[in-house]
């Protein structure tokens, strides 16, 4: 995994202070954040990001890479985009 592989951008905003909050579908992703970057302070949770259950929650959402946007039928996916934004 490379420095910027998963969780890194959690442990930065960590270091700076932020309750930050990594989301994995992949259990594999989790237990290498876990590993990875534990000391930063940052959490992590398995989850599909659409279907969690945090309206209100945070100020902030970081996305980055998002498999989804890598597929033939890109605007297939704006219904997960639209999702993401209310």
């Amino acid at each position: 995994m490379s420095a910027v592989g998963r969780a890194f951008f959690s442990s930065l905003f960590a270091d700076f202070g932020l309750k930050a909050v990594g989301v994995d579908i992949s259990p594999e992703g989790i237990r290498s954040a876990e590993r990875d970057y534990s000391f930063s302070g940052a959490r992590f949770e398995m989850g599909d990001v659409i279907s969690l259950d945090c309206e209100g929650t945070y100020d902030c959402v970081f996305a980055r890479g998002l498999s989804l946007y890598n597929t033939e039928d890109f605007e297939g996916a704006r219904d997960i985009t639209d999702a993401s934004w209310s």
